[in-house]
């Protein structure tokens, strides 16, 4: 069977989102060869092999595994990143707070940046990547996490950041350690939410999609203590639900910070809040 063949035959059978984009990967991932090579080769022809293999993987994503666990690889602000099963996988609307961090960045005077749960590293090695003399300090509860990070970071070859486990601040050194900017897209889903049972979220760490206290309890627990790592004037970037941004922006201000702002995300959705810490 030829490439088209195989490619016409899953489009024509799966009228499902992304499924052109979707094939396209697999193909490359069992190729391993380029998007631009397989489409200027559509009639190369797939030995038996390769077919089960590529067919194998499309049954995987038509049940609704994400296509990043699958690869391995996952594409997060012009970044290739390796990714393990059971890690967060970093978002599309994510990278509205980092273009929100850059921005904060290119008008301050930043040395210091930690990022709490950093899944896979991604918030950090993009930051780390486009300012080499910042400092990117990230932390995580899951040890597969902080070694996935490294691993990135390696790939990258980047000399600016370090990982390592900490239940939140934990372990962080506050008398030693303050930063210009903390940053976290915590767990944030209610506990049962609908949300859990579908698509890709099925697959992914219950742990680091769920919070108590109706999804509030990390994010309020962030803001109450991060003013004890925090410079004068450094910065609170947080990731929450769109339901929940009036109660953060309270909570913000009890805790003793100004200049307090949510922004939307792509859907029109207010999911991220900056504030700065008075000191």
């Amino acid at each position: 069977m030829r490439i088209i063949d195989w490619f016409n035959k899953k489009v024509k059978l799966y009228k499902i989102y992304n499924i052109y984009k979707d094939c396209l990967y697999l193909l490359n991932f069992v190729l391993k060869k380029s998007v631009f090579w397989i489409l200027l080769n559509k009639n190369f022809l797939l030995n038996k092999h390769i077919l089960l293999c590529l067919n194998i993987l499309f049954i995987r994503r038509l049940r609704g595994e994400p296509l990043s666990y699958i690869i391995g690889i996952h594409y997060f602000y012009n970044l290739s990143l390796k990714i393990f099963f059971d890690i967060f996988i970093p978002r599309f609307e994510t990278e509205v707070m980092v273009s929100l961090i850059v921005s904060i960045i290119k008008k301050h005077k930043i040395l210091d940046i930690l990022e709490l749960g950093i899944g896979s590293g991604a918030i950090s090695l993009v930051l780390a990547k486009k300012f080499p003399n910042i400092k990117v300090t990230g932390i995580d509860i899951n040890f597969l996490a902080v070694y996935l990070s490294n691993l990135n970071a390696k790939r990258l070859r980047l000399k600016n950041t370090s990982f390592f486990y900490s239940n939140w601040f934990s372990h962080v050194n506050f008398k030693n350690s303050l930063y210009n900017i903390i940053i976290s897209n915590p767990p944030y889903i209610k506990k049962n939410s609908c949300f859990l049972f579908k698509g890709d979220l099925r697959y992914e760490s219950y742990f680091s999609l769920v919070s108590y206290n109706n999804g509030l309890k990390d994010i309020l627990y962030i803001i109450k203590y991060s003013t004890f790592f925090l410079k004068k004037n450094g910065y609170l970037i947080i990731e929450h639900d769109h339901l929940h941004v009036k109660l953060i922006y309270y909570y913000f201000i009890i805790n003793f910070y100004k200049d307090v702002k949510s922004y939307k995300d792509y859907n029109n959705l207010y999911r991220f809040t900056i504030g700065r810490f008075l000191g």
